[in-house]
């Protein structure tokens, strides 16, 4: 229990809660209602996307916000599940908090993310897969939502991302976005030398004493 370990550890700094904002977003669906767990951004009418990598191509950083389809009683699963998730990277960073709303469909969640996943494109990849993950968090599974079927084969890099290791670096003329790209195809399998290579910190600027190859030296 490594994440959850460190995230309450310092929970007097830490906010322990999601808060689902009191505003609701209003908005307008005429077509087929979708599947839970697809990706829809603002507009006239929200237009559905069930690929995450069909998505990249329009949640860009300039993107107030997202919405993801879900049942209204599991909006505040996914909402914790991310919160925690912040919370955890708070232990090393500084960054703020997504905000969450309901709308006025009950299947429908608006969502904006902290600028902290929306400036790079790899980041937002991995956070459209913690939303999904989020779906069946109980309070109590996170760990086992983190790791889940799709997310497993990325484990070296979820651990060095949230130890504080967020700064992607990015290979010239490589492009993320789009089919078959992404956290998982990128990080999929890949050893610690390659994922240490892919995400940095500024925050961390000395090795640690376990070894010059482990995952948590910069």
């Amino acid at each position: 229990m490594l994440f959850g370990l460190r995230c309450y550890h310092k929970h007097e700094f830490l906010r322990n809660f999601s808060v689902i904002e009191s505003l609701i977003k209003e908005t307008k669906q005429i077509t087929k209602r979708p599947k839970i767990g697809e990706f829809s951004i603002d507009g006239p009418e929200l237009d559905w996307i069930k690929c995450r990598e069909d998505f990249s191509i329009k949640f860009n950083e300039r993107s107030k916000g997202i919405f993801f389809s879900c049942d209204k009683e599991k909006q505040q699963k996914v909402a914790s599940f991310i919160n925690k998730t912040e919370n955890i990277l708070n232990i090393s960073l500084n960054i703020d908090y997504t905000k969450f709303y309901y709308t006025n469909l009950n299947f429908a969640f608006w969502i904006e993310p902290s600028y902290f996943w929306k400036n790079c494109p790899m980041k937002r990849s991995f956070f459209t897969i913690l939303l999904r993950s989020g779906l069946d968090y109980n309070g109590r599974n996170y760990e086992d939502c983190l790791y889940n079927k799709e997310m497993i084969s990325t484990k070296n890099a979820i651990q060095r991302f949230l130890f504080g290791f967020t700064e992607f670096k990015e290979d010239p003329g490589v492009i993320l976005e789009g089919v078959g790209k992404g956290w998982v195809s990128y990080f999929a399998n890949k050893n610690i030398e390659f994922v240490r290579s892919k995400l940095k910190s500024s925050f961390f600027t000395r090795e640690f004493l376990f070894g010059e190859k482990i995952l948590w030296t910069n």
